[in-house]
């Protein structure tokens, strides 16, 4: 017979026995006691654990995905990288094909290495399987990096060249060379090739995680909406690539409302940034086959002229919309014409959403160590639409001439910009050392308006 009961918080179990030698005590157990107690208590009656040892969980075999992940993390990290036996691991985990891609994306989704985001947007190309794309979508956001480059790599195995060559992002290659891209170009360049789809991934090719915070929000901004667009198109149009339902929505992250940032005062001290950047143009709005019309100070962008209104018959008549859909965007100049009164047209460039003060001649390039916005718009002239010289002596503009000027972007970020001048002859070839400076050259690919600019920095106590 069995019998339990509680008694002060201590759970007892008696267990009695009845044999044909009459009644006898044979065990006691307690489950908050020593039981060493309870035999003292009984006399010479032995106690027995009965609880016995759980067996040892057996951790899984490593799967040939998970082994070669981690081996390609250990090339990654160390003197292997770019090496061809970190291509080999490439292709191996591409061999293993469509079995691989459960991992793949596990992994996709769970590193933040922008080394394995890179590899992982190369691999999952070769391997050409489209359950990876929502994967892909929500990977986008993660691509916001820190200044890097692309890679030119080579392979003397004929092989590894063959794969590296074919699942690469570059249009051509030469000899035994192949590249390899910053996770922005080898994420979007996978989806490209597994959907055949493109948006306005190629603006944010060229932009990094620097700057300032109100630069930085910014930047995730355009990388976040750019993965929105992404997942909206998807999330309609999944059932002409799949049919697997599991894969028909991506899961996307919801966004942070990170909150305005507040500009700096006009008392606030900057001086100027540790680097310029130059050799800018933008073309004409006018043209319609013009690549580069729009410039983003925040982000770093540069965009062409949306194709609906590229052969506008009277584009002019379409201003409006289009500096609407500029401000939208987050645009700070664009490309344009002035006329002059004899009916010259001059390249130049036109504010957009952007305060501009246009400084002395003595200014152009010049470096400051510790000055305030204040004391530079003192020194300014608060200038128009159209970022051009303004002859004080003539009371006119003067549009063929270059020109300084201080710039703070409707998002706060404060800058000194350089107007060169406008680009006529476009017959510049490829090739050659870049000599001067490349705001006053007057030959390039292509005709516009030269600029370069750099930010102004604010000084920390």
């Amino acid at each position: 017979m069995a019998r339990s009961w509680h008694e002060n918080g201590v759970t007892l179990l008696w267990l009695t026995v009845i044999s044909i030698c009459g009644i006898g005590l044979i065990d006691v157990l307690s489950a908050n006691q020593p039981s060493d107690k309870f035999a003292s208590e009984a006399g010479d009656v032995k106690t027995v654990d009965k609880r016995e040892e759980l067996p040892s969980k057996e951790q899984p075999e490593a799967t040939a995905t998970r082994r070669l992940l981690d081996k390609l993390k250990e090339q990654n990290a160390g003197k292997e990288r770019y090496s061809e036996a970190w291509c080999r691991t490439l292709k191996d985990i591409a061999d293993l094909g469509s079995d691989a891609v459960p991992e793949l994306i596990q992994e996709l989704d769970s590193t933040d290495d922008d080394m394995m985001l890179g590899c992982l947007g190369f691999v999952l190309r070769a391997i050409g399987d489209k359950r990876a794309i929502p994967s892909l979508i929500r990977a986008i956001p993660k691509t916001l990096l820190p200044p890097g480059s692309d890679m030119g790599l080579r392979a003397d195995d004929p092989e590894l060249l063959k794969f590296a060559q074919e699942n690469d992002i570059r249009p051509t290659n030469h000899a035994n060379e192949y590249g390899f891209g910053r996770p922005v170009r080898e994420i979007c360049g996978a989806l490209h090739k597994l959907t055949g789809k493109e948006f306005e991934e190629k603006e944010l090719f060229v932009v990094f995680f620097v700057g300032s915070a109100s630069q930085q929000q910014r930047k995730r901004v355009c990388f976040q909406r750019l993965a929105e667009t992404w997942a909206e198109w998807w999330e309609q149009k999944w059932m002409d690539y799949l049919q697997d339902q599991e894969y028909s929505k991506v899961h996307l992250p919801q966004r942070e409302d990170e909150g305005p940032i507040l500009p700096p005062s006009a008392d606030s001290h900057f001086k100027t940034g540790n680097g310029r950047s130059s050799n800018w143009i933008l073309e004409s709005y006018q043209n319609p086959s013009a690549k580069l019309v729009f410039y983003d100070f925040d982000v770093g962008r540069a965009a062409a002229l949306p194709e609906k209104w590229r052969n506008a018959i009277d584009i002019e008549s379409h201003l409006d919309e289009i500096v609407f859909w500029a401000t939208r965007e987050g645009f700070d100049l664009m490309g344009t014409e002035f006329e002059t009164a004899d009916g010259r047209k001059i390249f130049a460039l036109r504010s957009i959403g952007l305060r501009a003060w246009e400084l002395g001649k003595e200014r152009w390039k010049s470096n400051f160590a510790d000055v305030t916005l204040k004391d530079l718009q003192a020194e300014g002239r608060l200038t128009e639409t159209l970022l051009l010289h303004y002859d004080k002596a003539a009371q006119s503009v003067a549009p063929l001439e270059t020109a300084t000027f201080l710039f703070i972007t409707r998002h706060g970020t404060p800058g000194l910009l350089y107007v060169g001048i406008e680009v006529q002859d476009d017959s510049l070839k490829p090739g050659g050392k870049a000599m001067g400076d490349s705001e006053l050259k007057p030959v390039a690919f292509y005709k516009g308006r030269r600029f370069g600019f750099t930010f102004l920095e604010e000084i920390t106590p």
